[in-house]
């Protein structure tokens, strides 16, 4: 059996290639398969319908939120010639135009379209004609990190800061007219028109009690000199803190007792290491997976007047009660999405 997977593979994004190897080391242990073929969905669905892949007996379309690009998908979609799964995905824009055509298409190609949050569902099942929609899970929990332990008398706060769009929505970003007229600018060398969230208050109230460790999760090369909305966490980072790594290591997380972050997948990633941490909310995503944990008091909405300190204390608190959620949530995570996945392969 081949199988071909489409997401967001090959930018050097921690949490894509987190499930990128989770997908492939989950599926090749289950044995029968010959190989999984891991490709950048935006490039290959732009081109159109193809036969390239119809050689493989199963595509899958995941994970991440892949529900986002206005660009034209669907007729890639529609060309697909073999099964296919949707698994791991969520839907990050509002469903009208391009998003809402390529939403239908793997509604109506899929033989199982599982979504990883509550409101991405709600959003897709009144266009769910064949009943293949069903909740489950993101695909790293098929192999989640370990717990860590020992850092709760540890002052190390783990930060992870993206720049985020000070006036419009962060999906708006992948809007092509914005894109179209945001490159012909650079080639004028008008750069920073659009001005990013400041995080200067937050990050110097968390130093008067802790000590920071900066933790980049998209980590791809580029020169100094881009503007704010372009830069990798590296560099964005980079404002803010004197030490940061130039890429991504699980480790980072180790050491810190509590995490700040903006990342999906640096929350999901403490969750699974059952680390407490506050998630500031930028794309929906966030909030929606603060939600299934149960844990909503702790998405917080980037405003001047954030308090902080306070969630954070109330963060560690509650400290023992948070950290057995975790480990709780991160145990039937995993055995969901292994039972959906084996029963659909079965």
């Amino acid at each position: 059996m081949k199988i071909a997977v489409f997401g967001w593979y090959g930018h050097d994004n921690a949490g894509d290639e987190r499930i990128k190897y989770c997908l492939n080391h989950f599926l090749m242990g289950l044995g029968g398969i010959d190989g999984v073929d891991f490709y950048d969905l935006h490039d290959n669905a732009i081109k159109g319908a193809t036969s390239q892949f119809d050689d493989y007996d199963l595509v899958i379309i995941g994970g991440g939120g892949l529900i986002l690009s206005q660009h034209n998908y669907h007729e890639f979609i529609h060309g697909i010639g073999t099964k296919l799964l949707v698994a791991g995905i969520s839907v990050e824009t509002d469903l009208k135009g391009n998003p809402l055509k390529f939403a239908q298409a793997l509604l109506d190609k899929a033989s199982l379209f599982l979504v990883r949050d509550k409101n991405s569902y709600e959003k897709l099942l009144p266009l769910d004609k064949k009943s293949v929609l069903k909740l489950s899970q993101d695909l790293t929990f098929l192999e989640p990190f370990p717990v860590v332990q020992g850092t709760k008398n540890n002052n190390i706060l783990g930060l992870n800061l993206l720049p985020k769009p000070k006036y419009i929505k962060y999906s708006f970003m992948a809007n092509r007219a914005l894109s179209f007229m945001l490159g012909q600018l650079s080639r004028f060398g008008i750069r920073d028109v659009i001005p990013v969230q400041d995080y200067y208050d937050i990050v110097d109230s968390l130093r008067e009690k802790y000590l920071i460790q900066a933790i980049p999760f998209y980590t791809p090369d580029q020169p100094q000199n881009v503007p704010d909305y372009q830069k990798n966490d590296v560099n964005f980072l980079k404002k803010y803190c004197e030490h940061v790594p130039d890429v991504f290591s699980d480790n980072l997380f180790d050491d810190c007792s509590l995490l700040v972050c903006m990342r999906l997948h640096a929350g999901i990633f403490a969750v699974q290491k059952a680390i407490p941490f506050l998630s500031f909310s930028y794309l929906p995503k966030n909030r929606n997976f603060m939600a299934l944990l149960g844990l909503e008091n702790y998405a917080l909405e980037i405003t001047s007047d954030t308090n902080i300190i306070t969630a954070i204390d109330s963060l560690d608190k509650n400290r023992d009660k948070i950290r057995l959620r975790m480990k709780e949530f991160t145990e039937s995570a995993q055995q969901e999405i292994q039972t959906q996945l084996i029963n659909f392969l079965n």
